[in-house]
């Protein structure tokens, strides 16, 4: 294996992982604001968000960061298909 196949794969690792991260971040953020919601009326009746006040099902990823981890992660792909082709 050389380099290319290596720092290919790794690249495409990585960024598929970012981005199976940032689409469950959005869950775990949902799910923590509904345990602190519950656990707010629960002790003292009333739930403020505070700075907060959206909710997080309006929290979206910025395009150019989508865009950033697909171009990372085809990068990736192009740098392993390159390695292959030289081995």
């Amino acid at each position: 294996m050389n380099s290319k196949t290596i720092s290919g794969s790794v690249l495409t690792g990585f960024g598929t992982l970012a981005v199976v991260i940032s689409s469950w971040a959005r869950h775990f953020f949902l799910t923590q604001y509904h345990i602190a919601r519950g656990t707010s009326l629960e002790g003292s009746g009333e739930f403020a968000p505070g700075p907060y006040g959206t909710a997080p099902e309006s929290v979206q990823l910025f395009l150019g960061t989508r865009l950033l981890l697909w171009s990372v992660i085809g990068i990736g792909l192009l740098l392993v298909v390159w390695g292959i082709r030289e081995d």
